[in-house]
C-alpha cells in the first residue's frame, strides 16, 4: 500500500518536531489536534506499524526509517522547486518539421540559434504537414517548416523554397512506357507517395482531378528517404520531391511531372512572433537560401532571374 501523501506530510511535520501538539503551528494549514491525532493513526493503521510513542514522544524504529525518507523529500524539495521555476523562466522554441528537414538542414539552424541565446530551450516534433499546421494553430508548437500545397489559413506564412514534383521509376523503365497523366482515365499501376495528410500529396491528387485522371495511392510512404526504397523494391512507381534522396538511388530514373506546380516549403506561425522566433526565422530564410542553390545545382538550373546558356550560346 501507498500511504496517503496528505498523512506523510502531517507525519513529517510531527516527527521533526516531536510531537501531534508541538507540530501543529508549523503544519502549513489549519488542523486540530484530534484530527492531526486521528490521520497518524490512519497512517499507522495504513502501513501495519508504530510509528511513534506518544508519551514521552520517540520515533520507533519503523517512524525513524520513514520519517528520514519523507525529511529527505522535504529538504530537496525547496531546489526542485528552484529549477523547475528556472526552467519555465527560460525561453523556449517548439518546432515541427518533416523528417527530410529535421535530418538535414534543422540542426545546422538550431545550433546558430542556441550560439545568439544559451539558454533557449529547443523542442522539436515531426509529422504529417496538416498535423503540425493543427499544432500550430493550438499553441502546441511555435512555429512549422513544411511542403504545402496551398498557403494555410489564419497562420502568418514566409515562403522559403519551391521543390518540384517528380516520378520514381526502376532504371530499366522508358518514359514512353509510363502512365499518361494528361489523359482522363483511371491508372492502375501501384503507386508510392507519401501520405493523404502531406502537400505533396495533396497537391498531386488535386492536379489529377483538375485533369480527370484518377490514381490513388496503393502504399504510403512514412518518409521521403524511403519512397525511394519502395520504388527500387518493385511496389509501384512514386511521387515525390526532387531532392537529393530521390536521386541518389542508383538502380531508379527521375522524370519530370510536367504541368504540376512545385511543392512550397514554408515556415508558418501565429502572430505575434517572439524575439526567439524572428532570430530563427532569419536563420531558417538563410538555411532556404542554401537548400535553393544546392537543389539548382543538382538539376542543373539557373537561379530565378537567370537563365542557362544553350550550346549555341557558349
Amino acid at each position: 500500500m501507498i500511504p496517503n501523501a496528505n498523512h506523510l506530510l502531517l507525519f513529517y511535520y510531527v516527527a521533526r518536531y516531536r510531537g501531534i501538539s508541538a507540530a501543529l503551528p508549523h503544519i502549513p494549514y489549519g488542523i486540530q489536534q484530534p484530527a492531526l491525532s486521528a490521520q497518524m493513526l490512519d497512517l499507522e493503521r495504513g502501513l501495519g506499524v508504530t510509528l511513534f510513542t506518544r508519551r514521552p514522544f520517540a520515533l520507533t524504529a519503523a517512524g525513524e526509517r520513514l520519517f528520514a525518507v519523507v525529511a529527505s523529500m522535504h529538504q530537496e524539495l525547496p531546489a526542485v522547486v528552484a529549477a523547475v521555476k528556472g526552467e519555465a523562466q527560460r525561453p523556449q522554441l517548439r518546432v515541427g518539421a518533416g523528417d527530410h528537414i529535421q535530418g538535414r538542414y534543422l540542426p545546422g539552424g538550431l545550433r546558430h540559434l542556441q550560439e545568439r541565446f544559451p539558454q533557449v530551450r529547443l523542442e522539436v516534433r515531426t509529422g504529417p504537414t496538416e498535423d503540425l499546421l493543427d499544432a500550430v494553430r493550438a499553441h502546441e508548437i511555435d512555429l512549422a517548416i513544411v511542403g504545402v500545397d496551398q498557403p494555410p489559413e489564419g497562420l502568418a506564412v514566409q515562403p522559403l523554397v519551391e521543390v518540384p514534383l517528380v516520378l520514381l521509376a526502376p532504371k530499366a523503365r522508358r518514359s514512353d512506357s509510363l502512365p499518361r497523366l494528361d489523359r482522363p482515365g483511371q491508372i492502375d499501376e501501384p503507386l508510392v507517395t507519401l501520405g493523404p495528410k502531406e502537400g505533396m500529396s495533396r497537391l498531386f491528387d488535386r492536379v489529377l482531378a483538375e485533369r480527370g485522371v484518377r490514381w490513388p495511392s496503393t502504399l504510403a510512404s512514412a518518409s521521403l528517404a524511403l519512397t525511394p526504397w519502395y520504388v527500387a523494391s518493385g511496389q509501384g512507381l512514386g511521387v515525390t520531391l526532387d531532392l537529393d534522396v530521390a536521386r541518389s538511388h542508383p538502380d531508379l530514373r527521375i522524370f519530370p511531372l510536367q504541368g504540376f506546380p512545385p511543392v512550397r516549403v514554408i515556415a508558418a506561425w501565429l502572430r505575434p512572433e517572439t524575439p526567439i522566433l524572428r532570430a530563427f526565422m532569419g536563420i531558417v530564410t538563410q538555411v532556404a537560401e542554401a537548400w535553393a542553390a544546392e537543389a539548382r545545382a543538382q538539376r542543373g538550373t539557373a537561379p530565378p532571374g537567370r537563365s542557362r546558356k544553350s550550346g549555341r550560346d557558349r
